[in-house]
């Protein structure tokens, strides 16, 4: 092939890509829309509600310092008083409430601020380094709290 030839070929692709790139360009440059009429004004209307609630009868909530009584008598209303002061850690409880929810997207919660108290003996495994298992003792740890979520009354009258 003689250096004419190869001029040739090249001034051919050359302009091939020009010219598919002038057509894609043509195809895809961007027009102004054409005008869009608007819709004709409508009446507004309020939604219809289908169910209504009802509002809830709300007291006065007592300052954040003295709110640990109002928060026993509310959980008085779902378990005994015995059972309160077996679980729940009362003293500062809202406050511990509020730490442990705001907490739960993290992967660790402090303890120390628990609205629950922890369960029984501590955590026991069995087994050796290479296969360690869950004693089956562990399980009776949770009982109690079993019991409580039990006895809580969940229907109402």
């Amino acid at each position: 092939m003689n250096d004419t030839t190869r001029w040739l070929v090249l001034v051919i692709v050359v302009g091939g890509m020009l010219v598919a790139s002038y057509y894609y360009w043509q195809r895809n440059v961007q027009r102004p829309p054409a005008p869009v009429e608007a819709p004709p004004p409508q009446a507004e209307t309020e939604p219809v509600i289908r169910h209504p609630i009802q509002p809830a009868e709300v007291s006065a909530l007592p300052p954040l310092d003295e709110s640990d009584e109002a928060t026993r008598d509310a959980l008085a209303g779902l378990i005994s008083q015995d059972w309160i002061r077996e679980f729940f850690q009362l003293e500062g409880i809202v406050r511990r409430i509020v730490v442990t929810i705001d907490n739960l997207p993290r992967r660790q919660v402090p303890l120390k601020y628990m609205p629950v108290k922890p369960t029984g003996p501590q955590f026991l495994a069995i087994g050796d380094e290479e296969s360690i298992f869950l004693n089956p003792d562990n399980y009776r740890r949770y009982t109690p709290y079993v019991r409580l979520a039990e006895a809580v009354e969940t229907r109402s009258s």
